[in-house]
């Protein structure tokens, strides 16, 4: 189970089906944790103007050690996974996900600037 979740990389695994958005059934590419299965697939997104979010996040996850972390940065990626999810899925334009975190930041973490 371990390794079908966390360490395999092949197509047939949990982390390909979450990258390739297979895993929701909803086509929506979504972060796997493995750097091998990031480079299989493509996590390009209209959302990105056509950016691969994948290669972003391997280049990101090199850099990351973990010591800048803070208690709102789980709040802060939840707001922007609800945005990123209303606009992937239609429910949402662009500017309105953008405004929705924004203010969701600021009215919820009031010590956080927000521009």
């Amino acid at each position: 189970m371990i390794r079908w979740i966390f360490l395999d990389s092949s197509e047939t695994v949990f982390q390909y089906s979450m990258a390739n958005g297979a895993f929701y059934g909803n086509g929506v590419p979504i972060a796997s944790i493995s750097g091998a299965v990031m480079k299989k697939v493509s996590g390009a997104s209209d959302f990105l103007g056509g950016q691969d979010m994948f290669d972003v996040f391997d280049r990101a996850s090199r850099l990351a050690n973990g010591n800048n972390i803070t208690q709102q940065d789980l709040s802060i990626n939840g707001y922007w996974l609800i945005a990123a999810r209303e606009y992937v899925e239609g429910r949402k334009s662009r500017a309105q996900a953008i405004s929705y975190f924004k203010q969701k930041v600021k009215s919820e973490l009031p010590d956080i600037i927000v521009e």
